[in-house]
């Protein structure tokens, strides 16, 4: 005899089949907590369709003693009526994959593979988005058989089972706070200017997760950071090129730095002179203000305000002192690295050293652009000649 003539309906065989032990409990709980004619079965079955099947598939059901003994045998029947002769087809309950999407093949069982083997065009079928790294999700039985149907995996031509929730685990790569630490030192201290730059704390708060791939970790500062102190660090992390995951973390550096001292107190009338100064190293207190690291630097400079013997000297702490004035006699030289040549002449404006003023040849009249060298010459800048006239 055969099996769908020993359930009685075509539709009772299905739902054997191709349920599973809990859908079935549901539809049972329906049949018999309805009303004895098919109407409440109908209504019913709104909220599970296999309930109306069963009811005209079984009328002896809605009797007490037959209704217990038919939930046994459906609560067993799944596996017994399985057909022999049809492949079956098995999804896992709980799966863990490494990328982004989920393929139909991460759900399949190793038999279910070799049963589909010549199907080769649904294995690279994605059937969803992977959870993030580290992390899992679940996935309703409902949507892969949908799947699977649409490539012609349906219940006449295999025995298939699906749970009703597929549990999707993403595997990543973990990298410990001490991973980090140990890269910033690496990559991001190791680039900085001074003489020697200490990490005192780097806040990461908990292992990092990322996808497999080739790691790289880009650290970046804001612009105008004071590195002396506290600031929040910018990391971003980089798997085969593509930005998965950015940290702003909390940074604390201790940076040392070579500067000149002041070897005895500084007055604003004081021309400093090499034998005003030392050199030794300090750690800074702000990354932002530019240690003086040459002695040369002083030359026409003067400190703006008193200055106490021991501490470190910073450009800001002085202004340039003008070494010519408007009309001094000063020397004008040109030399092109061919022909040297020098002049009498006339400054048109004052400047500091290095400063690019005005000057006349005092015998030409000639007006040109000059450098400020020292206190009575300056250095004609090449193509600056105009003739004024008279």
């Amino acid at each position: 005899m055969e099996r769908t003539a020993w359930c009685g309906s075509k539709d009772m065989y299905d739902f054997l089949t191709n349920t599973t032990p809990s859908a079935r409990l549901r539809s049972l709980r329906d049949i018999l907590t309805s009303r004895s004619h098919p109407s409440s079965a109908e209504e019913g079955s709104r909220a599970h369709q296999n309930v109306l099947p069963i009811w005209t598939a079984a009328p002896r059901l809605r009797s007490g003693v037959s209704a217990i003994l038919m939930i046994a045998v459906l609560l067993l029947a799944g596996p017994l009526y399985a057909r022999p002769d049809l492949p079956h087809v098995t999804i896992l309950s709980q799966v863990s994959v490494k990328d982004s999407r989920v393929l139909i093949s991460d759900l399949l069982t190793s038999e279910t593979r070799q049963t589909l083997a010549s199907l080769d065009r649904i294995k690279n079928i994605s059937i969803a988005l992977a959870p993030l790294p580290g992390k899992a999700k679940m996935l309703d039985g409902r949507v892969i058989r949908e799947r699977l149907s649409e490539y012609g995996i349906t219940a006449d031509r295999f025995f298939i089972q699906i749970p009703e929730q597929i549990r999707l685990e993403r595997q990543g790569q973990t990298l410990l706070p001490t991973d980090v630490e140990s890269l910033a030192r690496e990559q991001f201290l190791s680039k900085l200017p001074w003489d020697d730059v200490q990490l005192q704390e780097i806040a990461i708060p908990e292992p990092v997760v990322l996808p497999y791939g080739k790691v790289e970790l880009d650290f970046q500062r804001p612009g105008r950071t004071d590195l002396a102190r506290p600031f929040y660090l910018n990391i971003d992390f980089r798997v085969d090129g593509q930005l998965v995951k950015r940290l702003y973390v909390r940074t604390a550096l201790t940076v040392s730095d070579t500067v000149a001292v002041a070897a005895r107190d500084l007055v604003p009338s004081d021309k400093i002179t090499a034998d005003d100064i030392h050199f030794e190293k300090r750690p800074l207190k702000s990354t932002l203000q530019k240690p003086v690291s040459d002695a040369s630097f002083f030359e026409g400079r003067k400190p703006r305000a008193a200055i106490a013997m021991g501490e470190p000297l910073f450009e800001e702490m002085f202004v340039a002192v003008p070494l010519i004035r408007r009309g001094d006699t000063v020397t004008l030289v040109f030399d092109d690295g061919r022909i040297r040549v020098s002049a009498q002449g006339q400054s048109l404006a004052s400047g500091s050293k290095g400063d690019r003023i005005r000057v006349m040849n005092a015998t030409s009249h000639v007006e040109l652009t000059a450098e400020v060298v020292n206190e009575t010459t300056v250095r004609i800048v090449t193509g600056s000649i105009e003739r004024i006239s008279k």
